[in-house]
């Protein structure tokens, strides 16, 4: 009887264990604007490391550094020379992001076109985000942007 309690707390404690990580890694997964403004401009070892603790990957694609979200198809790319994007498919994580931008402190700038995709400009302290929807186009899915300059 004592071996067959034994087993069940056992089981029953790493299950526990188990579902409390997922919780806790569903919870350090959640991309924010204010993160994302935090992180852009830091040194690229520091971005990197905040992205294995977000769950992303590094792509072996032909561009440098770009990680994928383990949890969705969220995308980041960031450059050394200080261009820091942030892509995705999802319309809910692109309004959350853009909700949250427009309560921080940057400043409208306008839309224009550049090359037949309407572009949104945001500006604080001589920073500058641009955000814009295109058409990914192998599967034609709506693809939302913010690259931080």
């Amino acid at each position: 009887m004592k071996k067959l309690l034994l087993l069940a707390f056992l089981t029953f404690s790493t299950i526990s264990c188990k579902e409390n990580k997922k919780t806790s890694t569903q919870i350090n997964t959640e991309i924010t604007f204010k993160k994302l403004d935090l992180i852009k401009s830091k040194p690229e070892n520091e971005i990197i490391e905040f992205l294995k603790n977000n769950n992303y990957s590094l792509l072996k694609t032909q561009f440098d550094n770009q990680w994928k979200s383990e949890t969705s198809d969220d995308i980041v790319q960031f450059t050394s020379k200080g261009v820091f994007c942030f892509f995705t498919y999802d319309i809910g994580t692109y309004k959350k992001l853009l909700n949250d931008l427009k309560k921080s402190t940057y400043v409208y700038f306008g839309k224009s076109m550049k090359n037949g995709v309407e572009v949104e400009t945001y500006t604080k302290n001589k920073e500058l985000i641009f955000l814009s929807v295109i058409e990914h186009p192998q599967n034609g899915k709506k693809v939302y942007s913010f690259t931080f300059l």
